[in-house]
């Protein structure tokens, strides 16, 4: 099946990546050889553009993603380059404006003029070595990460139990059943104790059907268990829970059950899931998710996991209800800075990637009494745009500890 593919969008994208770059470079001794640099650059994106076009008119599916692909990712190579370049000869121009206080007039130092010439040359190729940073690893395969997540009342059955998390596969854009089937025999050898998928597993809907039963033949001892995501609902994929339980898998929409595992089953978990609210903004997700979890009745467990495609779910009072949320949604930003997500930097809310933990009160009691909660956001198996800087695609391997 081809690709879904915004022509008309990145064709407006590419002009507006173009411009920044026309007006960032700054003027070349000979001014032909600018204009040579900017239709140099315009020649990949837009080629590649015209490449899909064909392609799509000829069926070549082939062809169309490798073309649709290379539009979208040299664009953005442009774009940055450009956008840095700008960047740089702002800052250029302001520092040119401010001249040293002098009792005495002299002669314009020629190494200063080299040098706030050289400033936008080096933020261009500085955006430019992002961007590839970024493409390179926008084509790594996910990997499997291991994080432990440490509770210091953890039920001793439970010390060691593992959960495997799959979300944002969005396979039939970047990423196929091909890397699905690599993924799974990296997963299959972790033999985990449970397996979750929060959300958006496909975008092309014949992949739906063949790629569930992939993940349901784990056969994790604690079975298989799935929320919506908001591609579930953009693309009119996976919305009845009997398909899902069809294809070995439990689909938990504002409902919870309860189960016995942990060694020798003496644990029970609670595993809720929340539908996905369908808002672009925080505060109506959060809106959407707190009516969530006032229509599910929370199992009695010793542990309670709470599976929610938006990360909000942890801003939510309900959510003390929990001991985990599992979340995607973000990808992480598809841009990390220092390990963790930059939007958690450009939002103020610390929740697009990794782990977070707080305090909240026992619900129920009265003497103060408090607990750990926990949040894992992940960074996503995939991606409807193959770019990422410092956040790679990953398959979390979830271990629970005492501690």
């Amino acid at each position: 099946m081809m690709p879904s593919f915004p022509v008309g969008f990145l064709l407006l994208l590419d002009v507006i990546a173009l411009s920044l770059l026309a007006v960032a470079l700054p003027p070349f001794a000979q001014p032909r050889r600018k204009g040579a640099v900017v239709a140099v650059a315009a020649l990949v994106p837009l080629g590649a553009l015209v490449t899909f076009v064909i392609a799509k008119g000829f069926h070549a599916v082939g062809v169309g993603r490798v073309a649709g692909a290379t539009a979208w990712l040299s664009m953005t190579l442009v774009f940055l380059a450009g956008l840095f370049g700008l960047v740089g000869r702002a800052l250029a121009t302001l520092a040119a404006l401010v001249k040293p206080v002098a009792k005495q007039e002299k002669p314009a130092d020629p190494s200063r003029r080299r040098f706030l010439r050289a400033v936008p040359q080096g933020a261009t190729a500085l955006g430019a070595a992002v961007a590839a940073a970024g493409i390179a690893t926008g084509q790594r395969a996910p990997q499997l990460r291991r994080v432990e997540l440490f509770y210091p009342d953890l039920d001793p059955a439970l010390e060691g139990f593992t959960i495997l998390q799959f979300s944002d596969l969005h396979l039939g854009v970047s990423l196929g059943l091909d890397d699905l089937d690599a993924a799974l025999l990296q997963a299959a050898a972790e033999k985990p104790d449970l397996v979750v998928i929060t959300g958006d597993v496909v975008d092309d809907r014949p992949l739906f059907d063949r790629a569930i039963p992939k993940i349901a033949a784990l056969a994790p001892p604690a079975g298989v268990f799935a929320c919506l995501g908001n591609h579930e609902y953009l693309r009119r994929i996976g919305l009845d829970p009997a398909q899902w339980k069809r294809l070995g898998v439990t689909l938990l929409r504002d409902e919870a059950t309860t189960i016995a595992c942990g060694k020798g089953g003496r644990a029970t978990l609670g595993i809720a899931g929340v539908d996905d609210p369908m808002e672009l903004r925080s505060e109506p997700v959060q809106r959407g998710i707190a009516a969530s979890l006032r229509r599910i009745s929370k199992p009695a467990s010793t542990f309670a996991l709470l599976l929610s495609h938006r990360p909000e779910a942890f801003l939510v009072e309900g959510m003390r209800d929990y001991d985990l949320v599992l979340s995607g949604h973000t990808h992480g930003g598809q841009w990390g800075l220092f390990g963790r997500s930059l939007l958690d930097a450009v939002t103020g809310r610390a929740i697009h990637w990794g782990s977070y933990a707080k305090s909240v009160l026992v619900p129920g009691t009265t003497d103060g009494r408090t607990k750990r909660v926990q949040l894992f956001t992940t960074s996503g198996f995939g991606d409807w745009f193959p770019f990422r800087v410092a956040c790679p695609r990953e398959l979390p391997l979830l271990i629970l500890r005492r501690g």
